[in-house]
């Protein structure tokens, strides 16, 4: 098995990057697309902890924009998202919310039956009701009276 690459190496090849006029021209198409969609009404960023949401707050910060962060979580996430998204919020001085389920999710799946497979969707179904991120935040944007949410995508997965 090769040997890992350095992190120094990687951070020598993620500036190299960096500087490149196509690294630009994707900074400066994502920040056109935040401000575009700042036109379309009142949105507010859905901020996960994974490095696209993180990116994605960074370019609606570096176009000039002040959203609201939002960030479903529930005692299944991974552990740091949550300190991912403090960190993140403020170190770019973003406002948040933090939005919980109203049932905790291991009650729900304590109610699936030791014998019965929690993949199925007569199981899964009630636990995704409850606790998703996407419900979780569908019911934030209702109540908050928003236009929609930024999330953040791979530039390659959308526009």
């Amino acid at each position: 098995m090769p040997e890992p690459m350095p992190w120094e190496a990687w951070m020598r090849l993620w500036t190299a990057h960096a500087r490149t006029d196509a690294f630009a021209r994707a900074c400066a198409r994502a920040r056109g697309s935040a401000k575009d969609g700042a036109l379309k009404g009142r949105l507010y960023c859905s901020l996960s902890g994974g490095k696209d949401s993180v990116a994605m707050a960074g370019v609606l910060v570096e176009a000039g924009l002040d959203p609201q962060c939002a960030h479903a979580t529930c005692s299944l996430n991974l552990p740091e998202s949550l300190s991912i998204v403090y960190a993140t919020c403020e170190k770019l001085d973003l406002a948040y919310d933090i939005i919980e389920p109203e049932e905790d999710p291991w009650e729900i799946l304590q109610q699936v039956p030791i014998w019965a497979d929690a993949t199925e969707p007569v199981h899964r179904e009630p636990l995704l009701r409850a606790c998703s991120a996407g419900n979780l935040l569908v019911q934030y944007c209702y109540e908050g009276k928003w236009d929609g949410a930024w999330i953040g995508l791979r530039m390659d997965e959308s526009r």
